[in-house]
């Protein structure tokens, strides 16, 4: 992507099946129009940049849950650590995005395959065909080569979940977390999955029982291919390098509208970026 260098992206998704956890990662693709006017734009648009700019990908439910896909640039308003934003670049479209379907083949998972893997094969049909999909196959001697974004539980893997959340803040990830678990499952932690997913945008869920798991993905599919995608220009001195962004959305003759986004991000200035 030209200009990437200048871009603080925030956007994307990967989906994790794990005896812990489902969860959906995900990436834009560089060639695809990350933001733009709300418009119908060409194949090959890209962001060219000099300034730093964040993007945020953004869900917007009413208060029936249902999705709403017909605001505009001035419908929104961002903050981030508690100062207003001007809104640089906007776009109500269905990007492309890459994502990662991470499958846990592990033994307490073993039982609960043929749901999964249908779950991942309702997700791909769901998603937008020019997505670009890889799936991860891992157990628990595998997990070293796998993505450190990926959130997965503390007494396995070689990262403590401060610094899974350090590569979250970092990255430009969206994480959809599902909580496949046992009553007994000695990897059984909620909590971990619901902050991974609500820091980086995302949303977590606990079915249960197996057969909500396909709907899930189902739903997921249909959330990133309904997100706003919303950019701005941080100033360098707006506090410390981990910085707060709040979204809101509102609407004449509508209801309360529900917003869905990153919460955080970790600003490098110009000075650390310039020397990686």
């Amino acid at each position: 992507m030209n200009g990437g260098r200048d871009v603080i992206r925030l956007v994307g998704a990967a989906v994790i099946l794990s005896a812990a956890a489902l969860a959906v990662v995900g990436w834009n693709q560089e060639k695809q129009p990350a933001a733009a006017k709300q418009q119908e734009l060409p194949q090959d648009f890209t962001i060219r940049t000099t300034s730093r700019l964040v993007l945020l990908d953004v869900s917007v439910k009413d208060s029936e849950g249902g999705f709403v896909s017909d605001l505009t640039k001035d419908n929104f308003k961002i903050q981030e650590n508690g100062k207003p934003q001007e809104i640089t670049q906007f776009a109500n479209a269905d990007i492309p995005v890459t994502v990662g379907i991470v499958v846990d083949e592990s033994g307490s998972m073993r039982p609960k395959k043929s749901h999964v893997v249908a779950a991942a094969l309702e997700f791909i049909q769901a998603s937008n065909p020019q997505d670009e999909i890889f799936v991860i196959n891992f157990n628990e001697r595998a997990r070293r080569g796998l993505p450190d974004i990926l959130p997965f539980s503390d007494n396995i893997s070689r990262h403590k979940f401060p610094d899974v959340m350090h590569d979250v803040l970092a990255s430009l990830a969206t994480i959809y977390t599902i909580g496949i678990f046992d009553e007994d499952d000695p990897d059984r932690n909620p909590s971990v999955l619901e902050k991974l997913a609500h820091v980086s945008g995302g949303s977590v869920y606990l079915p249960k029982t197996l057969d909500d798991v396909t709907p899930i993905c189902r739903q997921i599919a249909k959330d990133i291919r309904t997100r706003y995608t919303i950019g701005y220009i941080p100033t360098a001195d707006n506090g410390k390098p981990e910085r707060r962004v709040k979204v809101v959305a509102s609407a004449p003759n509508r209801a309360k509208l529900i917003v869905r986004t990153r919460t955080s991000y970790i600003f490098t200035p110009d000075s650390e970026r310039a020397s990686k």
